[in-house]
């Protein structure tokens, strides 16, 4: 779980922030929020969707509109002529849509333009940060034995990466991306193996040398 979350974070926005890929990465790993509580997830989806969200710079205008929209919804069911600023009407879906641009915007801050260069122990800060503060302890403190293993491993390839500071230029999110999933022993099935029923998870076969020191 753990590296299969760093490795869809760090390309989630490979083609823009679209609202499939957010949404695959969100299904697939439980994601929470900054205080450790379970994302709305299926909420965000139906408000989403309602929004006409499809693409990356949709996001924001459509769930404002929608999430107003909401509200003045509400406000007619309840015979008010416009909902006061200090005391909006209740709206579960504008809620919803509200909250997801918040996490939208929160996301697109520490993802940070794509381009952009950090030193490699950056890099590592970053994603010990990702997987502390979005998959939260409640996940972490209850993964199976298999899936500790791998968390164990991912922190281990963290801190060796950190070395290639002293040997290496900055890298961009993608070239980190690259070189992680290189050393973590993370590798893409086809999508035609997993229909098939081949070996994999989550989209991954994971390979992990349990002895051998990671090559750098």
């Amino acid at each position: 779980m753990v590296p299969r979350f760093l490795l869809d974070l760090l390309d989630v926005d490979r083609r823009g922030l679209r609202r499939r890929d957010l949404f695959s990465l969100l299904a697939d790993v439980p994601v929470r929020d900054r205080a450790g509580r379970p994302l709305p997830i299926a909420a965000w989806e139906r408000a989403s969707r309602d929004a006409g969200v499809v693409k990356d710079e949709q996001w924001i205008p459509r769930l404002r509109s929608y999430a107003a929209w909401q509200r003045r919804a509400a406000a007619d069911r309840h015979g008010d002529e416009e909902p006061a600023l200090d005391s909006p009407a209740v709206s579960p879906a504008a809620d919803a849509a509200e909250s997801l641009a918040t996490f939208v915007t929160d996301l697109r801050d520490d993802l940070g333009p794509a381009g952009a260069t950090r030193p490699w122990s950056a890099w590592a800060d970053w994603a010990v940060g990702q997987i502390n503060d979005r998959l939260g302890t409640a996940t972490l403190q209850h993964l199976s034995e298999a899936e500790f293993q791998a968390w164990e491993h991912t922190t281990r390839v963290l801190d060796r990466l950190r070395h290639l500071d002293g040997v290496g230029v900055p890298a961009t999110r993608s070239e980190f991306r690259a070189v992680f999933a290189g050393r973590v022993g993370m590798l893409t099935v086809h999508e035609d193996e997993r229909k098939g029923g081949g070996p994999g998870f989550g989209g991954y076969t994971m390979i992990l040398p349990p002895d051998n020191p990671l090559p750098m």
